[in-house]
């Protein structure tokens, strides 16, 4: 029987994060059953390797070897798990506790009054114990108007950990707001076991991790303008429209006054499409910055016995004035 000699125990946490590679080393008495690896990254994958260091390790290695000198491993040194019989290895794959945010929010539907809102849900991994998730909303313009950075007026509402989805209601139409979604966690704070006495609420705290923060709108539609068609020729159309309504009351404040929603008129952008007798259709589009009447040209292929259709579309922005 050959006796061997343990000189101690290495423990070594290699990073698999090709993005974060890093090593971190613990060295133990021979006869430890245990250790800590401190400075471990959040919900990061490691390969653990425990190494048993032998003297017959170094007192196989050449004269002039460094390590048969200093007969001891730099922790800064990671020797391959088939490097020597004489360093008897085992490893295991771990990752360690963390969370991934809420991510991917967006609106899938909006109204003058509502939004409706999706996300990827929260991933947990480890001893983390994901307990809710809150969705937070505040007015853009309101929480500007109060000069105060550090005062948000903003409204929330709980969900269960697996809900993706929310319509927030009662909104303002045409305003803006910024939208956060917040996963309730429950983290471990010692290496203690959980039982299911009440000692374990002591050894953990509640975090919560937002995602990022989403910007949206509510609309702010407005009734298109009426075309007019005042007058034509064979290769011209004479337009005549009245410029939309931009200011509407959505509303009362908290004083009981008047809210009014006004909206600004960017662009009318009117398509024009012909259909004449022999089944062609001709389409081109018309631009009027401002004004209320302008001129078609170029309609060579307009016929005498042709049909006009006019569509338009105003595009508009809008915001409250009280």
């Amino acid at each position: 029987m050959i006796s061997v000699c343990c000189a101690g125990i290495r423990v070594d946490a290699v990073s698999l994060n090709t993005n974060d590679p890093h090593h971190l080393t613990v060295d133990v008495i021979p006869d430890a059953t245990t250790a800590v690896i401190e400075g471990l990254r959040e919900k990061t994958d490691y390969m653990i390797r425990i190494t048993a260091i032998t003297d017959e390790y170094f007192d196989r290695l050449p004269d002039k070897h460094r390590l048969k000198q200093i007969r001891t491993i730099p922790k800064d040194t990671i020797l391959p798990a088939d490097d020597s019989p004489w360093l008897p290895n085992s490893s295991i794959l771990v990752k360690t506790s963390g969370t991934e945010p809420p991510a991917a929010l967006k609106v899938i539907k909006s109204s003058m009054s509502s939004l409706k809102l999706m996300w990827t849900p929260p991933i947990v991994y480890g001893s983390n114990k994901l307990q809710g998730v809150i969705v937070r909303w505040a007015d853009v313009k309101y929480n500007k108007r109060t000069d105060m950075d550090d005062c948000v007026v903003a409204s929330h509402v709980n969900l269960l950990p697996t809900d993706d989805t929310l319509t927030i209601d009662d909104l303002t139409p045409g305003n803006q707001y910024k939208i956060i979604v917040e996963a309730v966690v429950s983290v471990k704070t010692s290496l203690e076991k959980d039982d299911k006495d009440s000692n374990v609420e002591k050894n953990r705290r509640t975090a919560h991790i937002m995602s990022r923060p989403l910007y949206a709108r509510t609309r702010a539609p407005t009734e298109p303008p009426v075309l007019l068609l005042t007058g034509y020729t064979q290769t011209t159309a004479q337009l005549y429209w009245e410029k939309p309504l931009l200011m509407s009351v959505v509303g009362k404040d908290s004083e009981g006054k008047p809210k009014y929603l006004r909206r600004y008129a960017y662009v009318y952008i009117y398509i024009l499409s012909l259909t004449v007798v022999t089944k062609e259709t001709v389409s081109c589009t018309y631009v009027c910055l401002d004004g209320i009447q302008g001129v078609i040209r170029n309609l060579d292929k307009l016929l005498p016995l042709s049909t006009v259709t006019l569509v338009n579309q105003t595009s508009v922005s809008g915001d409250v004035r009280l």
